[in-house]
């Protein structure tokens, strides 16, 4: 078994309480076109290794910061420097984060198990995510890779491994998706890909989907439209 485990490269500065999470990041610039170019929109190319040797500075996109926390297994660096990764935002608002992992040309470089673990963490303290999708795309539906992905809590400002598993979803081909309950603001995801034939696997794509939280004004305004809504239906029932 090889196994690589991440020293920390540049580490992660934050500030404030567990319940604000104030957070700072020491992230690389958000127009670096190793990570994202931020200028024209469009998704950029570069390995999993070099995502891997980027350290705790991780990729910020949008609001966003991913850090390639591990790899292991039969996930080597060879191989690591033959699947692309691309980040990219997509759908309104810039509410949904799109990672797409995929070899540069086919064959796949490389087949067994390859496991890899990262964490997402929205700067904003206002937004949370809502739900995550796994797609994973092959040219044979007969061939036997899969893909199995575990998406945790994770704490920033505590110990740097994941909390509670809020959701699995397991992908022989074709998309799978689930909700995340609690809606959580940083997650940890564990993904096992099991490549059975290097011509087995076109590409893996994650996406996670987030949302704004209510500001308390509006949450209290909803309350108070609803309860007028039954006392008015009340009204009109004893008028009846």
């Amino acid at each position: 078994m090889n196994t690589m485990t991440k020293f920390t490269a540049l580490g992660i500065l934050l500030a404030g309480s567990l319940s604000g999470m104030q957070m700072a990041h020491a992230f690389s610039d958000p127009n670096d076109t190793d990570c994202y170019n931020e200028v024209n929109g469009t998704p950029a190319l570069f390995s999993m290794w070099d995502w891997f040797q980027r350290g705790d500075s991780g990729c910020l996109v949008n609001d966003k910061v991913w850090t390639l926390k591990s790899i292991d297994n039969d996930l080597t660096q060879a191989v690591a420097e033959g699947i692309q990764v691309s980040f990219n935002a997509t759908g309104p608002g810039l509410l949904t984060q799109q990672i797409n992992l995929s070899p540069p040309v086919q064959p796949f470089p490389g087949t067994g198990f390859f496991t890899f673990d990262y964490t997402g963490v929205i700067l904003d303290e206002d937004k949370v995510f809502t739900k995550v999708d796994l797609d994973v795309d092959k040219p044979d539906a007969d061939t036997d890779t899969s893909v199995t992905k575990r998406v945790y809590e994770y704490d920033p400002l505590g110990d740097d491994a994941p909390g509670d598993l809020l959701a699995t979803l397991t992908s022989s081909g074709g998309g799978v998706d689930a909700p995340l309950v609690p809606n959580p603001r940083a997650i940890w995801v564990s993904e096992e890909v099991n490549v059975t034939d290097a011509d087995s696997i076109n590409s893996v794509t994650n996406v996670f989907e987030q949302t704004r939280i209510p500001e308390p004004i509006s949450t209290t305004l909803i309350g108070a439209g609803l309860i007028g809504l039954a006392a008015l239906r009340r009204r009109r029932s004893t008028k009846a």
